[in-house]
């Protein structure tokens, strides 16, 4: 019954640091064993197979033990690697669904913006033609309408490209 104790002496080197180190400390735990209980006492001599049989239970233990710490070690180690995977992935989803979005939203203000743009440059280039054409004849009032037309649509234009240059400022933190 004594020699069960040594066994408790084998466990926690088994678990904690493997069988590289748990059968030398099975090996000495069998000596000290003999060394101590078995007759002839104070000597390292093994005459009988109980002897043997004590040997072989301490490296059995050394062997099971350290084995199952192992196969939980791995066990724990690819839950763990299990759950950073699943976060690593959550969150590439998470910013592909942010990078959507953000594409969504710059291709809604790409068209807002290219509208607006295009109104007063139509406006603009149409009263232009207007004036440069040698082939309409206009008279003062319809000139004045045209021109006062193109410094309506430039002042709106140039308004337009202010806020655009204003908002792209703020995102940068200039302003």
């Amino acid at each position: 019954s004594l020699g069960a104790l040594y066994v408790f002496a084998v466990l926690p080197v088994a678990v904690v640091w493997g069988l590289a180190l748990a059968i030398p400390a099975a090996v000495a735990s069998m000596l000290a064993f003999n060394w101590f209980f078995l007759p002839p006492t104070h000597t390292f001599q093994l005459r009988d197979g109980a002897n043997w049989a004590v040997l072989a239970v301490y490296l059995a233990t050394a062997v099971v033990v350290s084995a199952l710490a192992a196969r939980a070690r791995r066990r724990a180690e690819l839950a763990e690697a299990r759950e950073r995977e699943a976060a690593a992935r959550a969150a590439a989803e998470l910013e592909a669904e942010a990078l959507r979005r953000s594409d969504l939203l710059k291709t809604a203000l790409l068209h807002a913006v290219s509208h607006d743009l295009r109104s007063p440059l139509t406006a603009i280039v149409a009263a232009a033609s207007g004036l440069s054409n040698p082939q309409v004849t206009l008279d003062e009032i319809d000139r004045d309408e045209l021109v006062e037309t193109i410094r309506i649509e430039a002042e709106r234009l140039d308004r337009l490209v202010g806020n655009l240059l204003d908002l792209s400022r703020l995102r940068a933190g200039v302003a």
